[in-house]
């Protein structure tokens, strides 16, 4: 009996409380571009990352395979047409962006086929990108390696 009370006083609170967090306000917003980068878009590696990651997706099938375009891609069982390991490393797989005062963007690319396990060759890198949303373009401008310390970055760290 008192446990029953105490599940139903649980999910009471958890009712109200998911009720009060969808209800914090609106934020009306207004899509003013839209700019598409192109699924197969790739970019060599920088001339000083190691040879490994000259191509990527070499670890999608649980063992190694280095001859690029040898595997179909999936999703689930579906054939997807695009084929792997690929030559260089892919510019999609953005998780943080920063707009720059002269309209460009850094973005953080941590490109990776799905875990941790089948990424090995997936370089974590910037990219900067000029887009243009009149025409809904996206170029490439430069890529940087983060570094592994101050001394090397080209970006000022916070204090």
């Amino acid at each position: 009996m008192r446990m029953s009370l105490l599940c139903s006083v649980a999910s009471v609170l958890l009712a109200t409380t998911a009720a009060f967090a969808q209800g914090e306000g609106e934020f009306p917003a207004t899509l003013k571009g839209h700019a598409v980068l192109p699924a197969q878009t790739f970019i060599d590696a920088p001339a000083d990352a190691p040879d490994d990651l000259k191509t990527s997706g070499k670890y999608t099938t649980g063992r190694r395979v280095d001859a690029v375009g040898s595997v179909m891609g999936k999703s689930y069982e579906r054939p997807t047409g695009v084929s792997l390991p690929f030559k260089g490393q892919p510019l999609q797989g953005h998780s943080g962006i920063k707009v720059m005062p002269d309209g460009s963007f850094w973005v953080l690319t941590d490109n990776g086929m799905g875990s941790r396990y089948n990424s090995a060759d997936s370089m974590l890198y910037l990219n900067r990108h000029k887009i243009d949303w009149a025409t809904g373009k996206i170029e490439w401008q430069e890529n940087h390696l983060p570094a592994r310390s101050r001394q090397e970055s080209a970006f000022p760290y916070p204090e």
